[in-house]
C-alpha cells in the first residue's frame, strides 16, 4: 500500500466539502451497509480523519460502528503475555508492533482483517437479534475499521465486500508525523525507529504501510 506526497495541503473547509461530496457519492452508491477501512503511517492522524468521516456519516443517516484492529488483537488468547496496558506511548506502539508481526507469522497476513470480519458478523447477529433480521437489514449502517497495516488484510476485504468495501489513506510528511508522535508522548530518540518499522518490516507478516 504506498502512497505519494502531497504538494500542497487543501484547506480545512475545501476537505470537509470533498470528504461530503465524496461521501454522499458513496452513500448513493450502497444505500445499507459500508465497510471503510483506513490507512496511514503511524502518526498521520488517522484519528482525527475517522471522527470527522464518522460525524458526516451520522449526518447522512448512518449507524456508525467503529472496530479497531488494535482491540481486535487484545482478544486473541495470548494478548495477556504480550501486550502490557500500562506502560510509556512508546512500549504501548512497539508491544502492538511486536504482537501483530506475531499473529501475523503464526497465522497469516490476513489474520486481523478476518478478525474484523467477525466481528462484523458477530455485531450484525446482535442487531438482528434485538430487532428481528427484517428490521435490522433497514439500517444504514457503515463499518469502520481502524486501522489497516498489511496489503493482505486488504486484499482479503476486498475480495469479502467486493461491492461495498473503501480504502480511505491518510498522508503527513515524515516532520509531521514526528510532531504528532512527541505529541503523544514518544521520546525523541524512538521515533525514527517506530516510523521505519511502520513503513515496512521484514517478511510478508510485517507492516507494510
Amino acid at each position: 500500500m504506498s502512497t505519494t506526497s502531497l504538494k500542497k495541503i487543501p484547506s480545512s473547509t475545501h476537505v470537509k466539502s470533498i470528504n461530503q461530496s465524496s461521501i454522499r457519492t458513496i452513500s448513493n452508491r450502497q444505500s445499507r451497509e459500508l465497510i471503510i477501512g483506513f490507512c496511514g503511517a503511524i502518526g498521520a492522524g488517522i484519528k482525527t480523519v475517522k471522527n470527522t468521516t464518522s460525524k458526516i456519516f451520522e449526518q447522512q443517516g448512518y449507524e456508525v460502528v467503529s472496530i479497531r484492529m488494535s482491540k481486535l488483537m487484545d482478544k486473541f488468547p495470548d494478548a495477556g503475555s504480550n501486550i502490557r496496558t500500562q506502560c510509556s506511548p512508546f512500549e504501548r506502539y512497539n508491544q502492538y508492533q511486536n504482537f501483530g508481526d506475531l499473529l501475523r507469522s503464526q497465522n497469516n497476513s490476513q489474520i486481523l482483517a478476518e478478525a474484523a470480519i467477525n466481528e462484523i458478523a458477530i455485531k450484525k447477529k446482535i442487531k438482528e437479534n434485538e430487532l428481528g433480521k427484517v428490521k435490522a437489514d433497514e439500517i444504514k449502517t457503515v463499518y469502520l475499521l481502524d486501522q489497516l497495516k498489511n496489503p493482505a488484510e486488504l486484499e482479503l476485504l476486498r475480495l469479502v465486500y467486493p461491492n461495498n468495501f473503501y480504502l480511505v489513506g491518510v498522508i503527513r510528511s515524515e516532520d509531521e508525523r514526528y510532531r504528532n508522535l512527541l505529541e503523544e508522548g514518544v521520546e525523541p530518540s524512538k521515533i525514527p525507529s517506530l516510523i521505519q518499522r511502520d513503513r515496512k518490516s521484514a517478511g510478508v507478516s510485517g507492516q507494510n504501510t
